[in-house]
């Protein structure tokens, strides 16, 4: 900072003149203007961005008939750490609708590092979806998240893209085949959740390609005026590549903004999602007609470059929610059910069932013979996956989830003040953490084979009944 000019400290919004001296600011030493160093906060907000807020309220009088007293209400969009969401007003249990927005950039290489980001809030969101999948074919059941069911679409004919949605098993919900799509501007994947005793809600995930935002607007303006039409509660979230600062500055920006509004829509997070050393833009947003309260949050995590966005709101109190009709079956190899199967078997007149005319009409007899005692003597029973049983990497142990908090303040205090040594600190400490978890990884699995090591050849012959 030259003694002529104006500047702001890194760690406050406040500016400094051009008549302060040169100094070492006494809270976060970096080097700031005199006449503001003091006044440096050391709490982990992100202060240097307080001022860096889009008002979407501002829109409001031109598109919303506020005639009868209402508005729309998003209350507040804060900075937290994921371990402070469980403990904040957000996780309250009147807001029983939770919506977790996050840009993967490559799922196959964040997967974890998403489970360790839901881990640290405590906290099982209603909807969780994502951006940024990199997936080319349906996804494997490894990136399956246990207690919430998967709807996907991937982008076509290029590289990377692709929206995924994680839906809890606890709500009823179809996949809106009419507002799901792929084209060259973005890929959206859309669900419409079923409610007994008031309006269906529709939740969306969507990922803009960097293409010309006029050609995004034209091209996802009928999906809006579709959704508007049907008169629904809807959320969609996700990475839309227009920042939202820029309002005033680009045209084509103005015109997305006016269109989101012109559709009864409003951003529900207005503070930047995506920050580094020399810029901030609110790119990742939650956009909502509902008019009743919501809340926000922007979560401080290193899943991606982008931070998580967070919204809960109140689903009617009425409605019945019913469990997902898609089931999860499993068969149960119990020894004595093997044993009626080897038995049935063995009961078989095979020579009286094969005539020997048609070898693959004996065949098909054989097959169906033995499907049939299959069904019969292992069949397949409802299960219901127990996230107490089934949890989400149960591998970190507590002692880790406080080092994976204490990795992402680390995280945070470098977003909020970035300067060598505090990237230095955050980078040592983050691989000691991954190598920490890798261990703990390993030993985990160790134990569990170490377990069943007597039961090699019995849970073989399982997998060979199996297939």
């Amino acid at each position: 900072m030259s003694s002529n000019s104006i500047d702001f400290c890194l760690s406050c919004s406040k500016k400094g003149h051009a008549n302060h001296n040169i100094t070492k600011c006494t809270k976060c030493k970096d080097t700031v203007n005199k006449g503001i160093g003091a006044n440096c906060t050391t709490d982990l907000n992100l202060s240097r961005f307080d001022k860096m807020i889009f008002d979407p309220l501002k829109y409001q009088n031109d598109v919303i008939d506020d005639s009868d007293g209402d508005e729309f209400k998003c209350r507040t969009c804060t900075y937290m750490m994921p371990d402070q969401f469980s403990t904040s007003t957000l996780a309250s249990k009147d807001n029983n609708f939770s919506i977790l927005n996050v840009n993967t950039r490559s799922l196959s290489k964040k997967f974890e590092k998403l489970k360790e980001c839901i881990k640290s809030t405590k906290h099982d969101f209603t909807i969780i979806g994502l951006s940024e999948t990199h997936f080319k074919n349906k996804p494997h059941d490894y990136y399956k998240l246990t207690g919430y069911n998967t709807e996907y679409v991937n982008r076509i004919d290029r590289e990377k893209g692709g929206v995924c949605l994680y839906v809890s098993e606890n709500v009823k919900y179809k996949l809106r085949k009419d507002l799901s799509n792929a084209t060259s501007n973005y890929e959206a994947c859309f669900i419409e959740i079923d409610q007994e005793n008031d309006k269906n809600i529709i939740v969306g995930v969507l990922y803009r390609a960097h293409t010309s935002i006029d050609s995004f607007i034209q091209d996802i303006n009928p999906t809006f005026e579709k959704i508007a039409n049907e008169n629904k509660t809807c959320y969609v979230m996700g990475d839309f590549n227009i920042d939202l600062l820029k309002e005033d500055t680009c045209r084509p920006t103005r015109d997305y903004i006016n269109m989101v509004f012109s559709y009864s829509f409003i951003p529900t997070i207005f503070k930047p999602t995506r920050i580094t050393n020399e810029t901030a833009t609110i790119i990742d947003n939650i956009l909502t007609n509902n008019q009743d309260a919501v809340n926000s949050a922007i979560l401080i995590t290193d899943i991606s470059d982008h931070f998580p966005t967070v919204l809960v709101s109140k689903f009617n109190q009425k409605t019945n929610h019913k469990k997902q009709s898609s089931t999860t079956y499993k068969r149960i190899f119990s020894d004595g059910n093997i044993r009626l199967f080897k038995h049935k078997l063995s009961q078989v007149k095979w020579h009286e069932e094969f005539d020997g005319i048609d070898v693959n009409d004996d065949y098909d007899k054989c097959i169906n013979i033995f499907k049939n005692l299959y069904d019969e003597c292992l069949p397949l029973t409802k299960y219901t996956p127990n996230r107490r049983k089934d949890p989400l990497l149960p591998w970190i142990t507590k002692g880790l989830l406080k080092s994976i908090n204490v990795k992402n303040k680390l995280y945070k205090e470098y977003k909020r003040c970035p300067n060598e040594r505090k990237f230095t600190k955050f980078k040592e400490y983050r691989n000691k953490l991954h190598t920490l978890v890798r261990k703990s990884k390993r030993n985990y699995y160790d134990d569990k084979f170490l377990k069943a090591k007597d039961n090699i050849k019995k849970k073989l012959g399982q997998l060979l009944i199996v297939y």
